[in-house]
């Protein structure tokens, strides 16, 4: 294919460009993929071929399709909103749009919906790790008042959940519940 068109004679120009130049006008928005299919080229050969009317096309094809002002109202909508702020990404794909049309034509609002994500997301995080914490907490308690050592094993097993105590902050808590209960924990403070 790519032979074919490298040395194309008048005739084979002519069609691309009066399809390129059809595509311009046409009341269907066509995207240059799809013309360069119905002609058995490829974009590139289109590009190389015709440029400006190339590059027409593709603006044509993608400034129609979205309609900037309402994104950005309904980016600014859900800015304003108090529900739970979707990643730029899911936005995007609930819109029917590239990820890359949001970044490159709203960059301050995605900018600030990800930061909005960000502060829930670890929100989200502190008040999971407090309530594990808590039960942690809890745990350790009832093992100690029936007499058995509140170990990281038992503690695990008691809420079913064997890596509870891999995070930092719920280790800490783990520590933290035994140092009130009297027990030695500097040789677990490492």
């Amino acid at each position: 294919m790519r032979y074919r068109w490298s040395s194309t004679g008048n005739d084979a120009l002519i069609r691309m460009k009066q399809a390129l130049e059809d595509a311009l006008v046409s009341d269907k928005r066509m995207s240059l993929k799809a013309i360069a299919q119905q002609l058995g080229c490829t974009t590139a050969v289109l590009y190389k071929r015709f440029p400006d009317l190339s590059q027409a096309v593709v603006t044509r094809y993608r400034g129609e399709r979205i309609d900037k002002e309402q994104i950005r109202q309904q980016l600014q909508d859900m800015l304003r909103s108090s529900e739970k702020m979707p990643s730029i990404r899911e936005i995007a794909r609930q819109r029917g749009y590239r990820l890359a049309i949001l970044e490159r034509n709203f960059p301050d609002l995605c900018k600030e919906i990800a930061l909005r994500r960000r502060i829930e997301l670890r929100k989200q995080h502190e008040e999971r790790m407090t309530r594990i914490s808590l039960e942690i907490h809890q745990t350790v308690m009832i093992l100690h008042q029936q007499g058995m050592y509140p170990s990281s094993i038992q503690v695990g097993k008691q809420l079913n959940n064997s890596h509870i105590l891999r995070p930092k902050k719920a280790r800490e808590a783990w520590i933290l519940a035994l140092d009130e209960l009297g027990y030695p924990t500097d040789h677990l403070k490492k």
